[in-house]
């Protein structure tokens, strides 16, 4: 008996630990995203990952997006250790001017600490303020019931620098669109994006953004918004 009594202690000071050590502990990718020059009226989008880091599930409790302009929709909120989940955030920029700054706010059961995203948008309403370039137009709009002539769109993009730059896509929503970007742009010339409809694109409406930089010192980057309906475009300024 006493033999049997000393195995459970045993067994008992091995597992209180484990059980104590045992936490759900979320970590980000990354916890910051820049736009960049971004046009009014549109649905800027980024996707963040969050990983269940630790021994047990990590829940999501809450998103606090801070105002209705900013939309927080989760793939799940159970995420298994080693697990990851995608949150998307979608920033509706209206009729924000200027540096806008979009703080959400992650509640889980890790405990009371709260865990902050940041997005930045630079909300343009005319073309000078968009230096080293001019990107136009910085908002597309689709038809998805208009035929496949009708769903493939251009950008204009030039360079009113006096310097050679390269462009790179950051984030695009492959599932909705294929972007061929133009890979250099000379000092005072011009070079034309290509952005076109996948088929999953026209089966309903939607509204999403793509982001490119260029390899300046400031790593400036430009976001366009896209959008899908059927039906006529509505009307909307160029930038």
């Amino acid at each position: 008996m006493h033999k049997v009594s000393t195995a459970i202690l045993m067994v008992c000071i091995f597992l209180i630990p484990s059980a104590i050590s045992a936490q759900p502990k979320m970590e980000f990718q990354h916890t910051y995203f820049d736009f960049g020059f971004s046009p009014q009226s549109a649905e800027l989008t980024h996707d963040f990952w969050l990983k269940s880091a630790g021994d047990e599930n990590l829940l999501i409790n809450n998103i606090k997006t801070g105002c209705s302009c900013t939309k927080a929709p989760l793939e799940k909120d159970v995420i298994a250790p080693g697990d990851s989940a995608k949150l998307k955030i979608i920033f509706s920029t209206g009729r924000y001017k200027g540096r806008t700054f979009k703080r959400p706010i992650v509640e889980t059961n890790e405990g009371s600490d709260l865990r902050q995203l940041t997005i930045i948008a630079n909300i343009v309403t005319d073309q000078d303020s968009m230096f080293p370039l001019v990107v136009e137009p910085l908002l597309l709009e689709f038809m998805i019931d208009a035929g496949e002539s009708k769903h493939t769109k251009k950008i204009e993009i030039t360079n009113i620098s006096d310097k050679d730059y390269e462009l790179r896509l950051i984030e695009y929503p492959d599932d909705l669109v294929r972007i061929e970007l133009p890979e250099k742009i000379p000092a005072g010339g011009t070079a034309v994006a290509v952005v076109k409809l996948t088929p999953k694109a026209t089966e309903a409406k939607f509204a999403n953004s793509f982001t490119f930089e260029i390899n300046d010192e400031d790593k400036t980057r430009y976001s366009i918004g896209v959008t899908g309906r059927p039906g006529t475009p509505s009307l909307k300024m160029n930038y």
